[in-house]
């Protein structure tokens, strides 16, 4: 594994997703598994019309997570991804490992890079 330089800040997933990308191409091995080769699914499929999905950072997933608490989504009746699945950032804590977003214990974690966890696409914020 190697350091891409990521950052945790908000507004830094779009350009931590086009480093990831850049560092580890699609045509390398294990690729197919990955979070990133999901991003370029919902790019090349053009979910919901658009090519510019992404892999949020940690910032960036906070505030989703702030917003899927609020009276707001509750009364949209949303479901809050946050407290049923693990969500992958696009933010590494080393080489070796990323942050995501453990559903179980309501905090951060590290993680290898390798394991299969769940990703949030998005757009813009």
């Amino acid at each position: 594994r190697v350091l891409i330089g990521t950052s945790e800040e908000f507004l830094t997933g779009a350009e931590n997703t086009k480093k990831a990308l850049d560092a580890f191409p699609a045509n390398a091995e294990g690729f197919k598994d990955t979070i990133w080769a999901y991003i370029l699914v919902m790019r090349s499929e053009k979910w919901g019309g658009c090519d510019d999905w992404f892999v949020p950072s940690k910032g960036e997933l906070d505030v989703l997570r702030k917003f899927f608490q609020s009276e707001t989504a509750n009364e949209l009746g949303l479901v809050n991804p946050f407290d049923i699945t693990w969500l992958w950032s696009s933010a590494e804590l080393s080489a070796q490992y990323a942050w995501y977003w453990d559903c179980s214990l309501q905090a951060w974690g590290n993680l290898a890079k390798g394991y299969y966890y769940s990703v949030c696409g998005v757009r813009a914020f």
